[in-house]
């Protein structure tokens, strides 16, 4: 409706030296204003508190899905990739959730309004949309086709940025041990360097979108200026009704430029969406029957026939463990000596089920593991970790 004052104020009040119609539509050009500032400064405070609350629930729902993977979910993703997801990933969705609310919820309402508008205050002029929204669609799916890949590529790159990062700080004793201190700097730099070539890519790309839509918007506005301003001097347009359509197509361009806008943000968002939504619908590995009567009473342990391979795929290297059967009687204390990466930790590993083994069976009490409770497992057998995390 401002526009439409404008064009008032120039016909009706500037053009009849009418300083009265002029003061009238001013007011209610400075209300309308005042309301829409209202209206918009509602609409993001409700945007931004529904997306922090989003964000909240869903770090959330991702930390209590981690808390139940077993260790073998936990070999594949990794910490730095679950930290990535739960932060930067998960803030990626929370920004362009808040933006979608804010403008694509207004940005139809007032491309509706203004295109309704043009066609009441020209027809003919309108008539330059159908040139100008083509050719700012085919710029928009060009965009579209190749930004999608672009940025989950850049939140993967993150990820390794973040393995080396995290490796180094969790492992500094042993790098400072063994003077590889130099080796881990250019490991970093190596992975710093393509997250930021990536980086790099996905801006520049950026870079050409919106000169891009501006410049066809600026065509538009040229094209209008010439032919509304031939029908202003033969008569058929007044000059606040071309002030007034110039004023329209600039809304209605404006949603399309808000839309251009987010469009990065949203090809962001669904990469990280798929990312977040992996994590979610990871169920853990090791299953536990609803309801168990059994309970460990004597702790006898019986390893029949067990083979162990972490990564699952048969053929592809040697299990760590291959046909172990032994077993433990009730009080007996039994060492398990062995080099280094022969499987002593694997094979302690399997008797309170962080692995289920590959092969075999592992029982106590002669019932296999699988048939007991997790929390009666958990309750019955205690370790002593190599190494120890303090909290």
């Amino acid at each position: 409706l401002v526009p439409r004052q404008i064009e008032t104020i120039i016909d009706k009040g500037i053009a009849n030296n009418d300083l009265s119609v002029v003061l009238r539509s001013s007011l209610l050009m400075i209300g309308l204003s005042v309301l829409s500032m209202g209206l918009a400064f509602v609409n993001t405070f409700l945007s931004m508190r529904v997306s922090e609350g989003f964000a909240a629930d869903l770090r959330s729902k991702l930390f209590s899905n981690i808390q139940t993977f077993s260790f073998a979910n936990l070999d594949k993703l990794q910490t730095s990739e679950l930290l990535v997801r739960m932060t930067s990933d998960v803030n990626i969705v929370k920004t362009s959730l808040a933006m979608t609310m804010r403008i694509v919820f207004r940005a139809p309402l007032m491309l509706i309004g203004s295109l309704i508008m043009l066609v009441v205050t020209s027809p003919k002029l309108a008539l330059l949309l159908l040139v100008l929204l083509p050719l700012i669609l085919i710029i928009m799916g060009v965009f579209s086709k190749r930004a999608r890949p672009l940025f989950r590529q850049v939140q993967e790159r993150l990820e390794k940025v973040n393995l080396v990062m995290q490796e180094n700080i969790a492992g500094v004793r042993l790098v400072r041990a063994f003077v590889r201190s130099d080796y881990e700097k250019d490991r970093f730099a190596n992975r710093n360097e393509q997250y930021t070539e990536k980086g790099i890519q996905v801006n520049r790309m950026l870079a050409v979108l919106m000169p891009s839509m501006i410049l066809v918007l600026d065509l538009g506005v040229a094209a209008m200026l010439w032919f509304g301003g031939k029908m202003v001097i033969v008569g058929s347009l007044s000059t606040g009704q071309i002030v007034a359509f110039l004023n329209y197509l600039m809304m209605t361009m404006f949603p399309v430029l808000l839309l251009s806008m987010i469009l990065p943000q949203y090809y962001a968002a669904t990469a990280s969406i798929d990312r977040v939504v992996e994590v979610l619908e990871t169920k853990t590995t090791l299953i536990y029957p609803q309801t168990s009567d059994f309970r460990i009473t004597r702790g006898e342990v019986t390893f029949e026939n067990v083979a162990l391979d972490y990564d699952g795929e048969e053929g592809l290297h040697e299990p760590v463990l291959q046909n172990i059967s032994f077993e433990v009687k009730p009080g007996q204390m039994v060492a398990i000596l062995g080099a280094t990466g022969s499987g002593k930790t694997s094979l302690i590993n399997l008797i309170p089920r962080l692995y289920d083994p590959t092969e075999g069976r592992v029982l106590i009490d002669g019932v296999d593991l699988k048939e007991y409770a997790q929390a009666e497992l958990r309750r019955s057998i205690a370790l002593a970790l190599q190494n120890a995390v303090l909290f």
